[in-house]
């Protein structure tokens, strides 16, 4: 038989790899229209606009980080534990995704104007408008997220692939009229994410699964086990964004508009971890209530590893290729700092999936530690790293924090599964053809 037809047979008699496959397709997919959105917007804008805009969106996007305290994991948990009780907490959490909203919008019309202070009234004035992303960004994750808890894929991804398609459609249209501007940039994402918001809503309606059941002692559980993953979370995202935060508070916009090129490259090697993760919570989660988890989390982990090592080796050569192709000559200055993001990269990419195994083991808070250590890390290496090199020296304390989460959640898996290095990395091919 040949290898594709082999192939081919392989992923469709095998419900986990053909979730995995279809989920990494549709990624690829995304990852091309990430580079159009990133293309359009740096060579429209320049890098000072480039860095504005990063500065613009950027806050908004650290309140809802931080605001979400961990609902979206904690609904694919339970719903792929409980899904007698679904609806419930579906709509449970989009009443807290209310709550959250206002709360986090009053918060942001105090913060926002103190950290974009030495910004134009006008992009303050965006700032605050953009804060309405915050509710939308809730009711399209929780529902997101309730979906995968199902184990409804296909639909997941339909979601997954309307923001960024509706993204580029928008600037698209504004860059071939020459009228793309920082201001029509944020009214395209804030309208895709509203009208990915009714996809979402019309597909949990299309399976019956929306409902005003609320239930309000739903809440505690959602809750506690949010909060605890929301610190694996929540110190990810800083861990992330730490550097893109004070460099736009440090250093001048065009810096934060390279740096933000750099690492649009890393989103290629990434998108393997944050990939895998969609499938592998509510995968493992089924498959350590049975107390058989282990071969599972050794495939994912090994997927992981492997799959983003590949990629960020060949993004890391390719980058200076690529940021003069897609970005243009203006952007030179950003090809050493993508080189180095890219291998960090690797180890990053392969944390998402290590937190997602901590949290379907019911372990959030491992997670959460690990994450704590690299922000130490990340805090330290940027006061020694970022007066001395600037932008290449937050690549580098980057570098060094995504190793230590990495170090920190290998043990802890380790210890609680007692699987060994080789088990998680070293991959079996009789393993992996008779994997279900």
């Amino acid at each position: 038989m040949p290898i594709f037809s082999r192939l081919t047979q392989f992923i469709q008699n095998n419900q986990i790899v053909k979730n995995i496959s279809t989920t990494f397709v549709v990624s690829i997919i995304l990852q091309a229209f990430g580079v159009i959105t990133g293309m359009i917007t740096a060579r429209s804008l320049g890098p000072t606009g480039k860095g504005i805009l990063t500065a613009i969106i950027l806050w908004p996007g650290m309140l809802a980080s931080i605001g979400s305290v961990g609902i979206t994991e904690a609904l694919s948990y339970f719903v792929s534990r409980k899904p007698e009780m679904d609806k419930q907490f579906l709509a449970t959490s989009l009443i807290l995704g209310v709550i959250q909203s206002v709360c986090l919008i009053l918060l942001g019309i105090i913060v926002i104007p103190i950290v974009l202070r030495d910004y134009s009234p006008e992009h303050i004035r965006l700032g605050l408008t953009y804060l309405a992303y915050i509710p939308l960004n809730f009711g399209m994750l929780y529902i997101q997220n309730f979906l995968g808890g199902k184990l409804l894929f296909r639909e997941v991804n339909i979601i997954r692939f309307s923001l960024p398609v509706l993204m580029v459609l928008g600037l698209v249209f504004f860059f071939a009229i020459n009228a793309l501007t920082i201001e029509k940039v944020i009214l395209v994402y804030l309208a895709a994410y509203f009208l990915t918001l009714i996809v979402a809503i019309a597909l949990a309606a299309r399976h019956h699964l929306i409902s005003f059941h609320i239930k309000l002692h739903l809440i505690r559980p959602l809750l506690s086990y949010g909060i605890k993953a929301h610190l694996s979370t929540i110190t990810a995202w800083l861990n992330n964004r730490l550097d893109h935060m004070i460099i736009s508070i440090f250093l001048p916009p065009e810096e934060l508009g390279y740096y933000a090129v750099a690492v649009t490259l890393t989103t290629v090697v990434t998108l393997v971890g944050s990939t895998l993760s969609i499938v592998a919570l509510p995968t493992i989660s089924k498959k350590a209530a049975a107390g058989n988890a282990n071969r599972t989390i050794s495939y994912f982990v090994q997927l992981a590893f492997w799959g983003s090592a590949a990629i960020g080796i060949l993004t890391a050569l390719l980058a200076p290729q690529i940021i003069l192709l897609f970005f243009g000559s203006a952007y030179t200055k950003a090809i050493s700092i993508a080189s180095i993001l890219c291998i960090a990269s690797i180890p990053l990419s392969t944390n998402t999936v290590l937190q997602t195994v901590l949290k379907a083991e019911n372990l959030p808070l491992r997670a959460g530690i690990s994450e704590i250590v690299a922000l130490t890390v990340t805090l330290l290496s940027l006061t020694v790293f970022l007066p001395r090199f600037g932008i290449l020296g937050a690549a580098i304390a980057s570098f060094l924090a995504y190793l230590a989460a990495f170090a920190y959640m290998l043990r802890s898996i380790r210890k609680s599964s007692g699987l060994s290095l080789s088990e998680l990395f070293i991959p079996n091919r009789e393993s992996f053809l008779s994997f279900k």
